[in-house]
């Protein structure tokens, strides 16, 4: 047994606060009072005032997580003000008064506008092709993400799959005005990142 453990013990023991609210201006930092204080502080099981990296990293995690899940989504939420979408008057003949269509319709003001922007002529083919073009990236990086976050380390590459992704969503009205290809290439390009 090393001689200068039972030492190290009684100054533990002794240690009220830490050092540096004992000690004046003068005295230069010291590691090893710092690091006695802090075995008293764990072994006593007293709470101490940080937070712990695995408790920062798992909080900024789950914010990533909430970011991911929300950009892959998006679109399908964005689209509904997107696309056009054409009045279905084709009603049976018992409900041809104007105040049974409205009804029929959910509608209880006529000519409201909530939309001042382009309106794309958008099919349901077109449509699914723009929402599922995000999966064909992410399928496709599922096993190069592997070997990467093995090489680089999860943090670098969740961190660069969140930035990449966002930076990319930016693009999207620009990509919309261009036609559905340039809109699924982002799309595709978003679900590498991911």
């Amino acid at each position: 047994m090393d001689p200068k453990i039972p030492t190290i013990i009684a100054s533990v023991e002794t240690l009220e606060k830490p050092f540096f609210l004992k000690c004046s201006a003068t005295v230069p930092y010291n590691n090893y009072y710092y690091f006695l204080y802090f075995i008293k502080v764990i072994s006593s099981g007293m709470k101490t005032w940080y937070i712990s990296k695995r408790s920062i990293f798992t909080i900024l995690g789950f914010f990533g997580v909430l970011t991911f899940y929300g950009t892959r989504v998006n679109m399908s939420i964005a689209m509904v003000a997107m696309v056009n979408h054409t009045k279905d008057d084709s009603l049976d003949e018992a409900y041809q008064n104007a105040a049974c269509q409205n009804l029929i319709r959910n509608e209880t003001k006529e000519n409201e506008v909530h939309f001042t922007g382009t309106n794309y002529n958008w099919d349901p083919e077109t449509q699914g092709f723009i929402l599922s073009s995000f999966y064909y990236g992410y399928v496709a990086t599922q096993l190069p993400g592997g070997i990467l976050c093995e090489r680089l380390g999860s943090k670098w590459l969740f961190g660069g799959g969140i930035l990449i992704t966002t930076s990319l969503y930016l693009f999207v009205p620009l990509a919309a005005s261009w036609g559905v290809t340039a809109v699924a290439a982002i799309r595709i390009l978003e679900g590498l990142g991911e």
